[in-house]
């Protein structure tokens, strides 16, 4: 059988060519999910205190937990919550790693927090000293964190020893700000798409939702 040498190497540029187009469009692909990644990553550094729901780092960054909400000061098991975190990051330097919404502003990053390789937001959340609280951009780890505090409402861990959540006690929910309020809250969002009717803070809480620091709807 002869074949035609001329349009056999012809077939052979066009595979050739076909292939790499594959081969470039893969490194592309590649390449963009390996920087993508890196952008939600950052270096971490040493801790040079923790306010209040913050840490702030010896570099000047002041970081607040993504997907969660540690209690405020006038809630049970604030200064728990404080000193406890404090135990944890001050003896090591921590990570940090980002979801779709990271930047709150140009000094403070909600970031997923890392010391010694211990998932800090999930340890909180466990212990019971931190609520879920899951906005649009921060749900990368919602099932884990969801799972965390259902364990520890279970096991009456930390604040759940004394919050009981409730089912049939109507309550609003802030779904853009992952909160939710008692109907005479002055702080309910009002008429709006972000708002939803609950129908106890049981299902808030299942929602990844946080209670309203200001009415206060677990007391």
């Amino acid at each position: 059988m002869k074949v035609d040498s001329r349009s056999f190497k012809k077939k052979c540029v066009v595979v050739a060519a076909a292939l790499g187009a594959v081969l470039t469009a893969s490194s592309v692909l590649i390449g963009t999910d390996a920087a993508n990644e890196d952008q939600r990553r950052a270096p971490g550094g040493e801790v040079r205190r923790v306010s209040g729901d913050r840490i702030k780092l010896k570099d000047g960054r002041d970081i607040e937990f993504a997907a969660i909400r540690l209690p405020f000061e006038h809630e049970p098991y604030a200064d728990k919550a404080r000193h406890t975190l404090e135990k944890w990051v001050n003896d090591e330097g921590v990570r940090l790693a980002f979801d779709d919404e990271w930047g709150i502003n140009d000094d403070r990053l909600l970031a997923y927090v890392y010391a010694n390789d211990t998932f800090i937001n999930e340890r909180l959340v466990r212990a019971g000293l931190a609520f879920v609280k899951l906005r649009a951009g921060n749900r990368k780890y919602e099932a884990v964190l969801l799972k965390a505090q259902a364990e520890a409402r279970e096991e009456r861990n930390g604040m759940w020893t004394l919050l009981k959540a409730t089912s049939g006690v109507p309550f609003v929910g802030d779904e853009e700000r992952a909160t939710f309020h008692r109907p005479e809250c002055a702080k309910r969002p009002g008429e709006s798409k972000a708002e939803i009717q609950l129908k106890g803070s049981a299902e808030a809480l299942e929602r990844g939702m946080a209670p309203c620091g200001k009415c206060r709807p677990m007391d």
